[in-house]
């Protein structure tokens, strides 16, 4: 299993592909796991199959892309979201621009 905190946090856009596109790679050719703490949802959702928000130091949600929806995000971030499909993907949209 490989485990990353945050594997693409303070880099380029560039940089943070490369990284992602590496990590899937070598797990795939390993045949092992990739456990990752990220913040970045559209990044998450790029590189993940299986999620989990935790809250409180506990998981509140987990499962396939499914579980990513405008109400969980508000639980976990108090944040108002909006998600889209674009070239059919899931795409996460957030901040003040979205509030009801």
């Amino acid at each position: 299993m490989l485990i990353f905190d945050e594997p693409t946090g303070n880099l380029d856009l560039y940089n943070e592909d490369l990284i992602i596109e590496e990590v899937k790679k070598v797990a795939r050719k390993k045949n092992v796991a990739v456990l990752s703490s990220m913040h970045d949802m559209n990044q998450s959702l790029f590189m993940g199959d299986k999620f989990f928000f935790l809250k409180d130091g506990k998981i509140r949600y987990s499962g396939g892309e499914e579980i990513i929806t405008p109400e969980v995000i508000s639980d976990i971030y108090g944040i108002s979201s909006k998600i889209i499909e674009l070239d059919d993907k899931k795409v996460v949209l957030g901040g003040k621009y979205y509030e009801n």
